[in-house]
């Protein structure tokens, strides 16, 4: 499990260069879009893994 906690957290830190690649090279209102979407995307994730995370713990 911690060997899962870090590579999450690898892929993480990752990603946030994602802003940094984008930031120069197109508009803030793009930049900020792909940053709502991406979380939102996440949360979708979440939420559809909550029914299998609930019934892994009982």
């Amino acid at each position: 499990m911690m060997g899962g906690w870090f590579v999450a957290t690898a892929i993480g830190n990752t990603l946030v260069s994602v802003g940094g690649f984008l930031w120069g090279g197109i508009s803030l209102t793009v930049v900020w879009s792909v940053f709502i979407v991406l979380c939102l995307l996440s949360a979708l994730f979440m939420f559809a893994m909550m029914k299998r995370l609930e019934s892994a713990t009982k």
